[in-house]
């Protein structure tokens, strides 16, 4: 190779090794195009480098699969519906305060990335081609307006005099307030109430499991969790999804705990409908619902939501 000085008369590696072929003096003068050239020097041989073990390849996540097209429903155009990042920074301002849990472990330690956020929404909305993707826009921006309405309700962390009032601390909870630990054994009917109902999916209480309000719609009741966790195996690609044996699985991910939101605003039950025809027009009241005030709006959606807590409460307004 050329020495430290080579540089002076331009004498390079390559000059040198190619010299080296020609000479074999190779290390002290080498002769080389007639010119004597003595500022090469020996070099041992550099080892060829071992090659690098190819890397285990890594698991590849399953795509989230993509829902079949509904009749009459389209995807949700969420910049026709004006809910961008920005929006949702606009509408829940305070879910990230240092007091709401939303966003951190039981430790207290912060979930890297958050939990409720503007992105985990939009994910979890693109399983529900009706949600937000049926009638006018006009009905569609209603809708909007009605879930962010209720979840913000269900999970405010704010009280009459807070900043920006009450309902701008919404989203500042997963768990229902003083249930955490499991103490709120309240919400498990006994038996086998779905089975009694004549449906598909069986809903006992798991030993040891409560069921109190968790995600943004605050799911509550075993025969709520059951049937939402079935539902929701294929459009999350969670084929082994169990929400009667692990329900913490709803604060665990965040994407899960929006669909379980809006599976709970999209499912008609019993003689109940679905929030989402109620508030787009598309539920039709029977004589006794217009009799006792039940008219398509957003009160029904209330009503179906919480209405044995919530609703027929003289001059509530």
């Amino acid at each position: 190779r050329a020495s430290a000085d080579a540089e002076a008369i331009l004498i390079t590696d390559d000059d040198c090794h190619r010299c080296s072929q020609e000479s074999p003096w190779w290390g002290f003068d080498v002769l080389c195009n007639g010119d004597l050239v003595d500022k090469c020097v020996c070099v041992e041989p550099e080892p060829a480098p071992e090659p690098e073990p190819s890397p285990m390849p890594s698991p590849t996540p399953s795509p989230m699969p993509t829902p079949s097209p509904t009749p009459g429903c389209s995807a949700a155009n969420f910049s026709e519906l004006n809910l961008g990042a920005e929006d949702w920074e606009v509408l829940f301002p305070h879910r990230n305060n240092q007091a709401c849990k939303q966003n951190k472990n039981a430790d207290g330690t912060l979930i890297p990335g958050g939990f409720y956020e503007h992105a985990a929404f939009i994910s979890a909305a693109k399983m529900f081609p009706c949600f937000l993707g049926e009638g006018t826009k006009e009905q569609r921006r209603r809708e909007l307006a009605a879930f962010l309405a209720q979840i913000s309700h269900e999970t405010t962390g704010g009280w009459p005099t807070a900043p920006g009032g009450p309902q701008s601390w919404g989203l500042c909870w997963k768990e229902e307030v003083g249930c955490e630990l499991g103490q709120c054994a309240q919400y498990c009917a006994t038996g086998d109430p779905c089975s009694a109902n004549g449906e598909s999916v069986p809903c006992p209480c798991a030993s040891g499991k409560t069921y109190h309000g968790r995600g943004p719609m605050q799911l509550s009741w075993n025969y709520n969790y059951a049937p939402a966790g079935v539902a929701l195996r294929e459009p999350m690609g969670m084929p082994s999804l169990d929400l009667l044996a692990k329900p913490e699985t709803i604060t665990q991910d965040p994407v899960l705990a929006f669909a379980t939101a809006m599976y709970f605003w999209m499912t008609p039950r019993d003689r109940k409908p679905s929030c989402h025809n109620a508030i787009i027009g598309k539920w039709e009241p029977t004589e006794a619902d217009r009799n006792a005030g039940r008219v398509p709006g957003f009160g029904v959606t209330t009503n179906v939501i919480n209405g044995g807590v919530e609703g027929n409460i003289p001059n509530d307004y």
